[in-house]
Protein backbone atom coordinates (compact mmCIF):
# COMPACT_ATOMS: atom_id res chain seq x y z
CA UNK A 1 0.00 0.00 0.00
CA UNK A 2 2.97 2.40 0.84
CA UNK A 3 4.10 1.55 -2.23
CA UNK A 4 1.55 1.97 -4.33
CA UNK A 5 0.91 5.54 -2.73
CA UNK A 6 4.41 6.46 -3.00
CA UNK A 7 4.31 5.72 -7.05
CA UNK A 8 0.84 7.79 -7.34
CA UNK A 9 2.89 10.87 -5.07
CA UNK A 10 5.51 10.53 -7.74
CA UNK A 11 3.87 10.81 -11.02
CA UNK A 12 1.34 13.28 -8.92
CA UNK A 13 4.22 15.46 -7.58
CA UNK A 14 5.56 15.67 -11.66
CA UNK A 15 2.84 16.32 -13.23
CA UNK A 16 1.73 19.29 -10.62
CA UNK A 17 5.53 20.73 -11.23
CA UNK A 18 4.99 20.76 -15.25
CA UNK A 19 1.84 22.11 -14.91
CA UNK A 20 3.03 25.09 -12.60
CA UNK A 21 6.37 25.08 -14.73
CA UNK A 22 3.98 25.97 -18.33
CA UNK A 23 2.07 28.31 -16.19
CA UNK A 24 5.08 29.77 -15.35
CA UNK A 25 6.62 29.78 -18.66
CA UNK A 26 3.51 30.75 -19.93
CA UNK A 27 3.18 33.87 -17.75
CA UNK A 28 7.04 35.15 -18.25
CA UNK A 29 6.60 34.42 -21.82
CA UNK A 30 3.12 37.01 -22.08
CA UNK A 31 5.15 39.74 -19.61
CA UNK A 32 8.23 39.77 -21.74
CA UNK A 33 6.13 39.98 -25.14
CA UNK A 34 3.88 42.45 -23.40
CA UNK A 35 7.28 44.36 -22.47
CA UNK A 36 9.34 44.33 -25.69
CA UNK A 37 6.21 45.75 -27.93
CA UNK A 38 5.75 48.18 -24.86
CA UNK A 39 9.67 48.91 -25.25
CA UNK A 40 9.54 48.71 -29.63
CA UNK A 41 6.87 51.20 -29.42
CA UNK A 42 8.04 54.11 -26.99
CA UNK A 43 11.34 53.77 -29.46
CA UNK A 44 9.50 54.51 -32.55
CA UNK A 45 7.53 57.25 -31.71
CA UNK A 46 10.98 58.73 -30.15
CA UNK A 47 10.37 58.40 -26.51
CA UNK A 48 13.36 56.96 -25.03
CA UNK A 49 12.39 58.36 -21.49
CA UNK A 50 9.33 56.88 -21.72
CA UNK A 51 11.29 53.01 -21.94
CA UNK A 52 13.24 53.99 -18.55
CA UNK A 53 10.17 54.97 -16.80
CA UNK A 54 8.31 52.09 -18.04
CA UNK A 55 10.87 49.58 -16.97
CA UNK A 56 11.14 51.22 -13.42
CA UNK A 57 7.45 50.80 -12.98
CA UNK A 58 7.03 47.39 -13.85
CA UNK A 59 10.20 46.43 -11.78
CA UNK A 60 8.38 48.00 -8.56
CA UNK A 61 5.07 47.17 -9.30
CA UNK A 62 5.33 43.42 -10.47
CA UNK A 63 6.50 41.03 -7.56
CA UNK A 64 7.88 38.55 -9.93
CA UNK A 65 10.31 41.24 -12.13
CA UNK A 66 13.62 42.29 -10.40
CA UNK A 67 15.43 43.67 -13.60
CA UNK A 68 14.61 45.37 -16.94
CA UNK A 69 18.03 46.22 -19.35
CA UNK A 70 17.92 47.46 -22.67
CA UNK A 71 21.22 47.25 -24.53
CA UNK A 72 21.60 48.75 -28.10
CA UNK A 73 23.06 46.81 -31.16
CA UNK A 74 26.61 47.07 -29.44
CA UNK A 75 25.36 45.57 -26.82
CA UNK A 76 25.83 48.89 -24.46
CA UNK A 77 23.32 49.11 -21.33
CA UNK A 78 21.13 52.48 -22.49
CA UNK A 79 18.23 51.64 -19.71
CA UNK A 80 18.93 49.10 -16.30
CA UNK A 81 16.36 49.40 -13.80
CA UNK A 82 17.94 46.64 -11.06
CA UNK A 83 16.51 45.68 -7.97
CA UNK A 84 19.55 43.54 -7.51
CA UNK A 85 21.53 46.69 -6.94
CA UNK A 86 25.05 45.83 -8.29
CA UNK A 87 24.46 41.98 -9.25
CA UNK A 88 26.25 41.83 -12.68
CA UNK A 89 23.30 39.35 -13.91
CA UNK A 90 24.24 36.84 -16.81
CA UNK A 91 27.03 36.83 -19.36
CA UNK A 92 26.36 38.97 -22.83
CA UNK A 93 26.75 35.70 -24.66
CA UNK A 94 23.18 35.34 -24.58
CA UNK A 95 22.26 38.85 -25.73
CA UNK A 96 25.38 38.48 -28.17
CA UNK A 97 23.12 35.44 -29.95
CA UNK A 98 19.74 36.89 -29.79
CA UNK A 99 20.94 40.46 -31.90
CA UNK A 100 22.98 38.23 -34.43
CA UNK A 101 19.93 35.41 -34.99
CA UNK A 102 16.82 37.42 -33.97
CA UNK A 103 15.80 34.73 -31.21
CA UNK A 104 14.78 35.01 -28.11
CA UNK A 105 17.19 33.22 -25.51
CA UNK A 106 16.17 32.17 -21.93
CA UNK A 107 18.89 31.75 -19.37
CA UNK A 108 18.27 30.48 -15.24
CA UNK A 109 20.70 31.36 -12.54
CA UNK A 110 21.52 31.93 -9.28
CA UNK A 111 21.66 35.34 -7.21
CA UNK A 112 21.72 36.25 -3.74
CA UNK A 113 20.34 32.74 -3.29
CA UNK A 114 17.60 33.03 -5.39
CA UNK A 115 16.73 31.23 -8.70
CA UNK A 116 17.05 33.98 -11.69
CA UNK A 117 14.81 33.19 -14.92
CA UNK A 118 16.27 35.65 -17.53
CA UNK A 119 14.72 35.87 -20.60
CA UNK A 120 16.50 37.81 -23.61
CA UNK A 121 14.44 39.17 -26.67
CA UNK A 122 15.32 41.22 -29.83
CA UNK A 123 13.75 44.43 -30.06
CA UNK A 124 13.07 45.54 -33.24
CA UNK A 125 11.72 49.51 -33.90
CA UNK A 126 14.46 51.55 -36.30
CA UNK A 127 16.95 50.66 -37.75
CA UNK A 128 19.63 52.52 -35.01
CA UNK A 129 17.28 51.92 -32.31
CA UNK A 130 17.83 48.03 -32.87
CA UNK A 131 18.83 46.23 -29.72
CA UNK A 132 18.33 43.48 -26.68
CA UNK A 133 16.09 43.73 -24.33
CA UNK A 134 16.84 41.42 -21.13
CA UNK A 135 13.60 40.77 -18.53
CA UNK A 136 14.40 38.50 -14.99
CA UNK A 137 11.87 37.02 -13.50
CA UNK A 138 12.57 35.87 -9.55
CA UNK A 139 11.22 32.24 -9.75
CA UNK A 140 10.54 32.18 -5.62
CA UNK A 141 6.59 31.96 -6.66
CA UNK A 142 7.07 28.99 -8.79
CA UNK A 143 8.90 27.45 -5.67
CA UNK A 144 6.35 28.41 -3.46
CA UNK A 145 4.07 26.67 -5.67
CA UNK A 146 6.09 24.11 -5.94
CA UNK A 147 6.12 23.50 -2.64
CA UNK A 148 2.96 24.11 -1.44
CA UNK A 149 1.86 21.55 -4.08
CA UNK A 150 4.08 19.11 -3.02
CA UNK A 151 2.95 19.71 1.03
CA UNK A 152 -0.75 19.26 -0.38
CA UNK A 153 0.19 15.84 -2.11
CA UNK A 154 2.08 14.32 0.45
CA UNK A 155 -0.84 15.75 2.90
CA UNK A 156 -3.10 13.94 0.48
CA UNK A 157 -1.16 10.99 0.53
CA UNK A 158 -1.13 10.68 4.37
CA UNK A 159 -4.48 11.37 4.64
CA UNK A 160 -4.92 8.43 1.49
CA UNK A 161 -2.70 5.96 3.76
CA UNK A 162 -4.53 6.49 6.88
CA UNK A 163 -7.91 6.13 5.82
CA UNK A 164 -6.36 2.96 3.18
CA UNK A 165 -4.87 2.06 6.55
CA UNK A 166 -8.16 2.05 8.84
CA UNK A 167 -10.77 0.38 5.80
CA UNK A 168 -7.87 -2.36 5.69
CA UNK A 169 -7.92 -2.56 9.25
CA UNK A 170 -11.42 -2.57 9.99
CA UNK A 171 -11.94 -5.09 6.74
CA UNK A 172 -9.18 -7.67 8.61
CA UNK A 173 -10.91 -6.88 11.59
CA UNK A 174 -14.05 -8.08 10.18
CA UNK A 175 -13.19 -10.69 7.55
CA UNK A 176 -10.02 -12.20 8.82
CA UNK A 177 -9.71 -10.91 12.58
CA UNK A 178 -12.81 -11.61 14.19
CA UNK A 179 -13.62 -15.07 12.99
CA UNK A 180 -9.95 -16.43 13.62
CA UNK A 181 -10.68 -15.14 17.43
CA UNK A 182 -13.68 -16.68 17.18
CA UNK A 183 -12.71 -20.51 15.93
CA UNK A 184 -9.68 -19.86 18.28
CA UNK A 185 -12.06 -19.27 21.29
CA UNK A 186 -14.20 -22.43 19.87
CA UNK A 187 -11.57 -24.67 20.13
CA UNK A 188 -10.25 -23.34 23.58
CA UNK A 189 -14.20 -24.65 24.54
CA UNK A 190 -13.93 -27.77 23.31
CA UNK A 191 -10.06 -28.52 24.57
CA UNK A 192 -12.15 -27.35 28.26
CA UNK A 193 -15.07 -29.85 27.45
CA UNK A 194 -17.39 -28.16 26.14
CA UNK A 195 -18.21 -30.36 23.17
CA UNK A 196 -20.87 -28.12 21.51
CA UNK A 197 -19.36 -24.83 20.90
CA UNK A 198 -20.89 -23.43 17.85
CA UNK A 199 -18.26 -20.82 15.56
CA UNK A 200 -20.69 -17.84 14.10
CA UNK A 201 -20.47 -18.27 10.50
CA UNK A 202 -20.02 -14.27 8.85
CA UNK A 203 -19.09 -15.27 5.44
CA UNK A 204 -18.98 -17.78 2.56
CA UNK A 205 -15.31 -17.54 2.23
CA UNK A 206 -12.06 -19.76 3.15
CA UNK A 207 -12.95 -18.74 6.52
CA UNK A 208 -16.54 -18.78 6.36
CA UNK A 209 -16.04 -22.75 5.35
CA UNK A 210 -13.88 -23.54 8.21
CA UNK A 211 -16.47 -22.37 10.67
CA UNK A 212 -18.97 -24.06 9.18
CA UNK A 213 -17.26 -27.63 9.11
CA UNK A 214 -15.44 -26.51 12.84
CA UNK A 215 -19.57 -26.36 13.74
CA UNK A 216 -20.20 -29.01 11.76
CA UNK A 217 -17.19 -31.23 13.86
CA UNK A 218 -18.89 -29.64 17.15
CA UNK A 219 -22.06 -31.23 16.20
CA UNK A 220 -20.36 -34.76 15.56
CA UNK A 221 -18.70 -34.30 18.86
CA UNK A 222 -21.71 -33.89 21.14
CA UNK A 223 -23.62 -36.49 18.93
CA UNK A 224 -20.60 -38.50 19.72
CA UNK A 225 -20.44 -37.50 23.43
CA UNK A 226 -24.55 -38.29 24.14
CA UNK A 227 -24.29 -41.61 22.44
CA UNK A 228 -21.32 -42.56 24.96
CA UNK A 229 -23.20 -41.74 27.47
CA UNK A 230 -26.08 -43.47 26.72
CA UNK A 231 -23.69 -47.02 26.03
CA UNK A 232 -21.90 -45.66 29.75
CA UNK A 233 -25.41 -45.29 31.23
CA UNK A 234 -26.56 -48.54 29.63
CA UNK A 235 -24.09 -50.85 30.88
CA UNK A 236 -23.79 -48.95 34.10
CA UNK A 237 -27.80 -50.33 34.27
CA UNK A 238 -26.71 -53.78 33.01
CA UNK A 239 -24.25 -54.10 35.92
CA UNK A 240 -26.65 -52.88 38.40
CA UNK A 241 -28.82 -55.34 37.40
CA UNK A 242 -26.50 -57.95 37.35
CA UNK A 243 -25.64 -57.31 40.64
CA UNK A 244 -28.98 -57.11 41.90
CA UNK A 245 -29.24 -60.57 40.37
CA UNK A 246 -26.57 -61.78 41.88
CA UNK A 247 -27.67 -60.94 45.00
CA UNK A 248 -31.27 -62.42 44.43
CA UNK A 249 -29.40 -65.38 43.69
CA UNK A 250 -27.39 -65.57 46.29
CA UNK A 251 -30.50 -64.36 48.87
CA UNK A 252 -33.08 -66.90 47.32
CA UNK A 253 -30.12 -70.33 47.74
CA UNK A 254 -29.68 -68.85 51.81
CA UNK A 255 -33.52 -68.57 52.31
CA UNK A 256 -33.82 -71.95 50.31
CA UNK A 257 -31.13 -73.42 52.70
CA UNK A 258 -32.05 -72.21 55.90
CA UNK A 259 -35.49 -73.14 54.94
CA UNK A 260 -34.67 -76.86 54.50
CA UNK A 261 -32.67 -76.59 57.46
CA UNK A 262 -35.44 -74.93 59.52
CA UNK A 263 -37.84 -76.81 57.87
CA UNK A 264 -36.86 -80.73 58.70
CA UNK A 265 -36.22 -80.21 62.77
CA UNK A 266 -40.04 -78.60 62.55
CA UNK A 267 -41.24 -81.26 60.77
CA UNK A 268 -40.08 -84.05 62.89
CA UNK A 269 -41.50 -81.38 66.43
CA UNK A 270 -44.65 -81.00 64.43
CA UNK A 271 -44.85 -85.19 64.08
CA UNK A 272 -43.70 -85.72 67.27
CA UNK A 273 -46.06 -83.44 69.29
CA UNK A 274 -49.37 -84.83 66.93
CA UNK A 275 -48.47 -88.43 67.92
CA UNK A 276 -48.68 -87.18 71.65
CA UNK A 277 -51.73 -85.40 71.20
CA UNK A 278 -52.92 -88.94 69.71
CA UNK A 279 -51.46 -90.79 72.59
CA UNK A 280 -53.10 -88.64 75.13
CA UNK A 281 -56.62 -89.27 76.62
CA UNK A 282 -59.24 -85.92 75.60
CA UNK A 283 -59.36 -84.94 79.35
CA UNK A 284 -55.60 -84.63 79.37
CA UNK A 285 -54.37 -80.74 80.50
CA UNK A 286 -51.34 -81.42 77.83
CA UNK A 287 -53.37 -81.83 74.98
CA UNK A 288 -53.73 -77.71 74.90
CA UNK A 289 -49.83 -77.20 74.98
CA UNK A 290 -49.16 -79.55 72.22
CA UNK A 291 -52.16 -77.48 70.27
CA UNK A 292 -49.97 -74.97 70.72
CA UNK A 293 -47.17 -75.61 69.72
CA UNK A 294 -48.58 -77.76 66.33
CA UNK A 295 -50.38 -74.25 65.69
CA UNK A 296 -47.08 -72.31 66.22
CA UNK A 297 -45.00 -74.86 64.25
CA UNK A 298 -47.19 -74.05 61.47
CA UNK A 299 -47.01 -70.81 61.73
CA UNK A 300 -43.31 -70.42 61.09
CA UNK A 301 -44.02 -72.86 57.73
CA UNK A 302 -46.41 -70.12 56.47
CA UNK A 303 -43.61 -67.94 57.25
CA UNK A 304 -40.54 -69.86 55.91
CA UNK A 305 -42.69 -70.34 52.71
CA UNK A 306 -44.14 -66.25 52.81
CA UNK A 307 -39.98 -65.74 52.35
CA UNK A 308 -39.63 -67.96 49.91
CA UNK A 309 -42.29 -66.75 47.65
CA UNK A 310 -40.20 -63.48 46.05
CA UNK A 311 -37.27 -66.10 44.97
CA UNK A 312 -39.69 -68.57 43.11
CA UNK A 313 -40.32 -67.73 39.76
CA UNK A 314 -43.75 -67.85 39.17
CA UNK A 315 -45.83 -66.07 36.56
CA UNK A 316 -48.59 -64.13 37.90
CA UNK A 317 -52.30 -65.21 37.47
CA UNK A 318 -53.58 -62.35 36.26
CA UNK A 319 -57.75 -62.27 36.15
CA UNK A 320 -60.12 -59.55 36.97
CA UNK A 321 -60.14 -58.51 40.62
CA UNK A 322 -62.12 -55.34 42.01
CA UNK A 323 -59.71 -52.66 43.66
CA UNK A 324 -61.82 -52.26 46.53
CA UNK A 325 -62.47 -55.61 47.74
CA UNK A 326 -58.60 -56.13 47.89
CA UNK A 327 -57.86 -52.86 49.60
CA UNK A 328 -60.13 -53.13 51.81
CA UNK A 329 -59.59 -56.76 52.92
CA UNK A 330 -56.22 -55.73 54.26
CA UNK A 331 -57.50 -53.41 56.56
CA UNK A 332 -58.58 -55.43 58.94
CA UNK A 333 -55.40 -57.36 58.93
CA UNK A 334 -52.97 -54.26 59.42
CA UNK A 335 -55.55 -52.44 61.78
CA UNK A 336 -54.11 -54.12 64.96
CA UNK A 337 -50.73 -52.84 64.10
CA UNK A 338 -51.44 -49.78 63.01
CA UNK A 339 -53.03 -48.68 66.38
CA UNK A 340 -50.16 -50.18 67.83
CA UNK A 341 -48.16 -47.50 66.64
CA UNK A 342 -50.64 -45.10 67.43
CA UNK A 343 -51.10 -44.55 63.27
CA UNK A 344 -54.76 -43.54 61.89
CA UNK A 345 -55.46 -46.41 58.71
CA UNK A 346 -57.70 -45.06 56.56
CA UNK A 347 -59.07 -47.06 53.45
CA UNK A 348 -61.45 -45.66 51.32
CA UNK A 349 -61.66 -46.52 47.22
CA UNK A 350 -64.90 -45.75 45.70
CA UNK A 351 -67.34 -49.32 44.37
CA UNK A 352 -67.46 -47.63 41.41
CA UNK A 353 -63.68 -47.98 40.24
CA UNK A 354 -64.02 -50.29 37.29
CA UNK A 355 -61.91 -53.96 37.30
CA UNK A 356 -58.66 -54.13 37.13
CA UNK A 357 -56.67 -57.36 35.61
CA UNK A 358 -53.64 -58.22 38.29
CA UNK A 359 -52.53 -61.28 40.36
CA UNK A 360 -54.77 -60.84 43.27
CA UNK A 361 -51.86 -62.44 45.24
CA UNK A 362 -49.49 -59.99 44.33
CA UNK A 363 -51.61 -57.03 44.77
CA UNK A 364 -52.36 -57.46 48.36
CA UNK A 365 -48.61 -58.71 48.83
CA UNK A 366 -47.68 -55.07 47.67
CA UNK A 367 -49.90 -53.40 49.38
CA UNK A 368 -49.19 -55.22 52.35
CA UNK A 369 -46.00 -54.30 52.30
CA UNK A 370 -46.50 -50.48 51.53
CA UNK A 371 -48.99 -50.39 53.57
CA UNK A 372 -46.26 -51.98 56.60
CA UNK A 373 -43.64 -49.20 55.46
CA UNK A 374 -45.87 -47.01 55.63
CA UNK A 375 -47.41 -47.04 59.24
CA UNK A 376 -43.48 -47.78 60.14
CA UNK A 377 -42.27 -44.21 58.50
CA UNK A 378 -45.73 -42.51 60.49
CA UNK A 379 -44.83 -41.11 63.99
CA UNK A 380 -47.78 -41.37 66.03
CA UNK A 381 -50.85 -39.31 65.65
CA UNK A 382 -50.33 -39.11 61.77
CA UNK A 383 -52.45 -40.56 59.05
CA UNK A 384 -51.99 -43.38 56.42
CA UNK A 385 -54.94 -43.71 53.85
CA UNK A 386 -55.48 -45.28 50.69
CA UNK A 387 -57.61 -44.06 47.99
CA UNK A 388 -58.40 -44.89 44.27
CA UNK A 389 -58.94 -42.86 40.90
CA UNK A 390 -59.73 -43.63 37.54
CA UNK A 391 -56.24 -42.96 35.76
CA UNK A 392 -55.24 -43.53 31.92
CA UNK A 393 -51.27 -44.59 31.50
CA UNK A 394 -50.33 -43.98 28.01
CA UNK A 395 -54.49 -43.54 26.61
CA UNK A 396 -54.70 -47.49 28.52
CA UNK A 397 -57.87 -47.13 30.98
CA UNK A 398 -56.94 -47.97 34.47
CA UNK A 399 -57.06 -47.39 38.05
CA UNK A 400 -54.49 -45.81 40.39
CA UNK A 401 -54.38 -46.93 44.10
CA UNK A 402 -52.21 -44.43 46.09
CA UNK A 403 -50.69 -45.01 49.30
CA UNK A 404 -50.26 -41.77 51.28
CA UNK A 405 -48.71 -41.16 54.88
CA UNK A 406 -47.47 -38.33 56.63
CA UNK A 407 -44.52 -39.09 58.01
CA UNK A 408 -40.83 -37.46 57.56
CA UNK A 409 -40.52 -37.84 53.66
CA UNK A 410 -37.81 -39.51 51.67
CA UNK A 411 -34.55 -37.26 51.33
CA UNK A 412 -33.61 -36.37 47.30
CA UNK A 413 -30.74 -38.19 47.06
CA UNK A 414 -32.07 -41.47 48.51
CA UNK A 415 -35.61 -41.14 46.39
CA UNK A 416 -33.58 -42.69 42.96
CA UNK A 417 -32.51 -45.89 45.03
CA UNK A 418 -35.45 -47.09 47.08
CA UNK A 419 -36.29 -49.94 44.79
CA UNK A 420 -32.40 -51.24 44.82
CA UNK A 421 -32.56 -54.63 46.05
CA UNK A 422 -30.69 -54.50 49.89
CA UNK A 423 -31.34 -50.89 50.01
CA UNK A 424 -32.43 -49.98 53.14
CA UNK A 425 -32.84 -46.82 55.48
CA UNK A 426 -34.09 -48.76 58.56
CA UNK A 427 -31.57 -50.29 61.14
CA UNK A 428 -29.84 -52.96 59.75
CA UNK A 429 -32.36 -55.07 62.12
CA UNK A 430 -35.48 -54.07 60.84
CA UNK A 431 -34.99 -55.11 57.38
CA UNK A 432 -33.03 -56.49 54.61
CA UNK A 433 -34.06 -53.71 52.01
CA UNK A 434 -35.94 -56.18 49.78
CA UNK A 435 -39.82 -55.14 49.80
CA UNK A 436 -39.67 -52.81 47.76
CA UNK A 437 -37.63 -54.06 44.76
CA UNK A 438 -39.72 -57.42 45.33
CA UNK A 439 -42.97 -54.48 45.23
CA UNK A 440 -41.75 -53.41 41.94
CA UNK A 441 -41.17 -56.52 40.29
CA UNK A 442 -44.75 -58.14 41.16
CA UNK A 443 -46.00 -54.87 39.70
CA UNK A 444 -43.98 -55.17 36.67
CA UNK A 445 -44.82 -58.79 36.26
CA UNK A 446 -48.45 -57.62 35.93
CA UNK A 447 -48.13 -55.03 33.83
CA UNK A 448 -48.36 -52.50 36.07
CA UNK A 449 -46.53 -49.78 37.16
CA UNK A 450 -45.48 -48.10 40.84
CA UNK A 451 -44.15 -44.75 41.11
CA UNK A 452 -43.40 -42.54 44.24
CA UNK A 453 -43.28 -38.64 45.29
CA UNK A 454 -41.55 -37.44 48.66
CA UNK A 455 -40.69 -34.17 49.68
CA UNK A 456 -38.91 -34.21 53.34
CA UNK A 457 -41.55 -33.48 56.28
CA UNK A 458 -44.25 -33.43 53.73
CA UNK A 459 -44.67 -37.52 53.63
CA UNK A 460 -44.74 -39.55 50.71
CA UNK A 461 -46.78 -41.34 48.47
CA UNK A 462 -46.60 -44.33 46.73
CA UNK A 463 -48.88 -45.10 43.73
CA UNK A 464 -49.62 -47.94 41.72
CA UNK A 465 -51.52 -48.07 38.28
CA UNK A 466 -53.09 -51.54 37.07
CA UNK A 467 -54.87 -51.39 33.78
CA UNK A 468 -58.38 -51.96 33.60
CA UNK A 469 -59.53 -55.03 33.06
CA UNK A 470 -61.10 -56.32 29.59
CA UNK A 471 -64.44 -57.46 28.84
CA UNK A 472 -63.85 -61.17 28.94
CA UNK A 473 -61.53 -61.11 31.70
CA UNK A 474 -64.66 -59.17 33.54
CA UNK A 475 -67.25 -62.04 32.23
CA UNK A 476 -64.67 -64.38 33.76
CA UNK A 477 -64.91 -62.74 36.82
CA UNK A 478 -68.54 -62.70 37.04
Amino acid sequence: MMLVVAVFAFFLVREERWQRRAEFDLRVNVTSAAIRLAVENALRTGRPAEVERLAKDLVVKQTEIVRIRLLDRNLATRVDANLLGGEPGVSLDPHRSVRDTGQPAVVEHQSRGMRIHTVVLPVRSSGSDDGVLEVDFVAGRLEADLLGENYKIALRGTVLVLLLGVVIWAALHRLVLRPITELKEGIERVATGESRAPVPVRSRDELGQVATAFNRMTERLEEARRRVEAETDRSLELMRRLRQTESLAIAGKLCSSMAHEVGTPLNIIAGRAELMLRALPPDSPLREDLNVIITQIDRISRMIRAALDPFRQREPARAAVAPDSVAEALQPLLQHFAKGRGVNLAVSLPKTLPPVRVDPGHLQQVLINLLTNAIEATPSGGRVQVTGLPEADDGRPGVAIAVQDTGAGIAENVLPRIFDPFFSTKPAHEGAGLGLSICRDLVRSNGSEIRVASKPGEGTTFTVWLPEAKSEDRREHS
